[in-house]
């Protein structure tokens, strides 16, 4: 079985969760930038667009990368051997 060799290692919870939320964050503050960029009809919407999608694309950014961190710190080393 795949998961019994020793140089597999089981991936951090936090890992995967974080790296989910903040796809989703990141994603959904772009949608919502496009969105208003595209369907708004004043100057004053696609103001509004840009903050709310930035607001929400930024935080998503920063969790995905914690995410990443996070999976990454927790990797076994290959180049050690125990």
């Amino acid at each position: 079985m795949q998961g019994d060799r020793p140089d597999h290692a089981r991936p951090h919870p936090a890992a995967r969760a974080l790296t989910l939320a903040g796809r989703m964050l990141l994603l959904s503050g772009l949608g919502v930038l496009v969105a208003f960029l595209l369907f708004s009809t004043d100057d004053g919407a696609r103001m509004l667009g840009r903050v709310v999608g930035i607001a929400i694309a930024l935080p998503g950014l920063l969790v995905l990368c914690a995410g990443l961190l996070v999976a990454k710190a927790t990797r076994p080393d290959p180049d050690r051997l125990e």
